[in-house]
Formats: structure tokens, sequence, C-alpha cells
């Protein structure tokens, strides 16, 4: 198991600040997830830091998008994510019962068939 070190702490730091998921940030800190999983549980000032890291690249997605909501398109695309019952794209099915009824008729006759054929 890789000792843990200020370098690939660091690296661990970056790569979650930035948006990585666990596999890839212990990629970068050539570390190994398991190695990961131990640092944590010894260390919960370290994996509270961690959490909080890996928290930025959504803080900064939300600042992004409302900077930006002057824009209708923008305005829309975020009521349609965040109020997805009032303002979301609706979606219909239709399907003809007959034809649901007339495959499963078939489907039974084909099974019929098999278990005498058997």
């Amino acid at each position: 198991m890789a000792k843990k070190n200020e370098a690939n702490v660091n690296k661990l730091k970056h790569a979650f600040s930035i948006g990585a998921d666990v596999t890839t940030a212990c990629a970068y800190a050539e570390i190994s997830r398991e190695a990961f999983y131990t640092w944590c549980k010894k260390d919960k000032g370290l994996k509270e830091e961690l959490d909080r890291l890996r928290e930025k690249p959504v803080l900064k997605a939300f600042n992004t998008v409302f900077r930006e909501l002057d824009k209708v398109e923008n305005a829309k695309w975020y009521l349609e994510k965040r109020r997805r019952e009032e303002f979301g794209k609706k979606v219909g099915i239709e399907m003809d019962m007959r034809e649901g009824e007339d495959k499963l008729k078939a489907l039974e006759e084909a099974i019929k068939q098999e278990k005498k054929d058997g």
C-alpha cells in the first residue's frame, strides 16, 4: 500500500477539486483505491476536506448557470431541470392494447407448440 505523503495528498486534492471521481483521483495520485479508503478511514479530517473539494465543481456550475439566467434559453433550461413537474417537457406514449394482446396470444401459442414438440 502506498504511503501517504504531501505529494499524493495534494494530487488527490487537486483531482477532486476539478471533479474527478475516486478511481481517477487515485490514478492521478498513483495510489490504489484501497489505500485511499484506508487513509480516509484513519484520517477523518482528510476525508472531510476531500468531500468538500468534491463539491467545488458543482458550486462552480451553479454559479455559471446563475450568471447566465438572464438569457431566455438558459432560464427555460433551468426551469425544466429544477421544476420538472411544472416546466419539464411532457412525453406521451400511446399503445394499442389489441396489438399487445395479439403478440401475447402468439407467444402463448408458440410456447404450447414448443412443449408439444419438445
